[in-house]
């Protein structure tokens, strides 16, 4: 059984998710031409779901495919995502776009790692496991069957009204630049 393996062997755990990372980022613009970038997405979380679901049962024949599966998923997620945000944000709001992504998905992400510290010695491991593929494979449906088109679509362009010159004077400017 996985839970009395010694610590070390995180290692090994996450070796193998990072080769299925590498398995998936190879695999990822040939799924991501046939699904799109939202369905992608979906079908990442449904996987990744699947995975975690499977780590529940703490038996290494499982968690070591499961993990391979977890890092395909994280991989077609995070293409799908970058992706869509580049392809559907016109260039010149890309930093902003990307600065607010990268706020909006760091917030949850760390507090989901304090709660998760906080009750994981009052709950069994199986549990937290079982609610998180519960909510990955629920969602990822959901996006799947309401917010996925066929194939990719070409990005829409968007008017930017730019905003009128400051006046003169109102802000100074930084030393040496």
């Amino acid at each position: 059984m996985l839970f009395r393996s010694p610590p070390e062997f995180l290692g090994v755990l996450s070796t193998v998710e990072g080769l299925g990372a590498v398995v998936g980022g190879l695999m990822a613009a040939t799924v991501l031409a046939r699904l799109g970038e939202v369905r992608l997405a979906a079908a990442a979380l449904i996987g990744f779901g699947l995975a975690i679901g499977l780590n529940s049962t703490a038996l290494i024949g499982v968690v070591l495919p499961a993990g391979l599966l977890a890092g395909v998923g994280v991989a077609f997620y995070f293409v799908a995502y970058q992706t869509l945000l580049q392809r559907r944000t016109p260039l010149d709001l890309q930093g902003r776009v990307f600065t607010a992504s990268e706020a909006i998905t760091t917030l949850p992400y760390s507090l989901s790692i304090g709660i998760g510290a906080a009750i994981v010695g009052v709950v069994d491991f199986r549990y937290l496991y079982f609610a998180t593929a519960l909510a990955c494979t629920i969602g990822g449906g959901l996006l799947y069957r309401l917010g996925g088109e066929q194939a990719p679509q070409p990005a829409e362009a968007i008017e930017v009204t730019p905003l009128p010159p400051l006046p003169a004077g109102a802000v100074e400017p930084i030393a040496g630049g």
